[in-house]
């Protein structure tokens, strides 16, 4: 049986306000390596790790058990006018090499 692929797109912003922020995307499987493939390419303090790996939805992504038919789900954080992370995840449905 071929394993499912999803898309886990993480966006940090550094500083509250801040328009710059940190953008990666990674195709893998629904399991914990590609969150943590994901928080470490985007370079994420160990206190952003903690809330994000503690969000309900990226729990439910880890354990396998998020709706691959699903539109696709969105969460971020809810602290000032701009969101210090906001994470985006989709199954996969092609992959062309």
């Amino acid at each position: 049986m071929i394993e499912r692929a999803w898309f886990f797109s993480l966006r940090l912003w550094p500083e509250p306000e801040q328009p710059n922020m940190t953008r990666v995307a990674i195709v893998g499987p629904a399991r914990a390596s590609t969150v943590e493939a994901a928080l470490h390419l985007a370079g994420a303090p160990e206190d952003l790790r903690t809330k994000i790996r503690a969000d309900t939805t990226v729990r439910k992504f880890i354990e396998d058990t998020l709706d691959p038919a699903a539109n696709g789900y969105y969460m971020h954080s809810s602290t000032g006018a701009t969101p210090e992370w906001v994470i985006c995840i989709a199954s996969v449905h092609e992959v062309i090499r």
